[in-house]
Parts: structure tokens; C-alpha cells; sequence
């Protein structure tokens, strides 16, 4: 729910050239260049980063438990 409400209240725009891209604020209250816009866009890039790295860990970890199990009891767990 915390993501959804990162994507209201800074809305982006990417726009990727070959190798090269660049995202900007598309709309809202942070729409004029501020400083504290570019610290807000920074924190919603990497708050939504973070949470698919955890959602990515968490299916890792239970792919797993189904299917090394052993393995997993013996790395993981003591």
C-alpha cells in the first residue's frame, strides 16, 4: 500500500535512449524543480527497488523450501 502511495504523490515519466535514461516527476506538487523534489524522487525510486528486492527474496526462499529442501535446512537453518 506504501508503494501505491509513493506512485500518487510522485508520479514519474522514464524515458530510455539506447543505453541512457532519465527519469523526471511528471505531475503533482513536486511537478517545479526543487531540491526536495529531487530528494522525494530519489526516495521513491529506491523505496519500490528495495521492495521488489524483498518480494524477489521471498520467493527465492520459498522456491527453495519446496523444492531443496535439505539444502535449504542445511545453509539456512540450524
Amino acid at each position: 500500500m506504501s508503494c501505491s502511495l509513493c506512485d500518487v504523490f510522485v508520479p514519474v515519466g522514464i524515458f530510455n535512449y539506447r543505453y541512457a535514461f532519465t527519469i523526471f516527476v511528471t505531475d503533482g506538487f513536486f511537478e517545479t524543480p526543487s531540491k526536495f523534489g529531487r530528494y522525494l524522487l530519489s526516495f521513491r525510486c529506491s523505496y519500490i527497488t528495495g521492495t521488489y528486492a524483498i518480494l524477489h527474496s521471498h520467493f527465492v526462499s520459498r522456491y527453495m523450501i519446496l523444492v531443496w529442501y535439505l539444502i535449504f535446512l542445511l545453509h539456512f537453518l540450524e
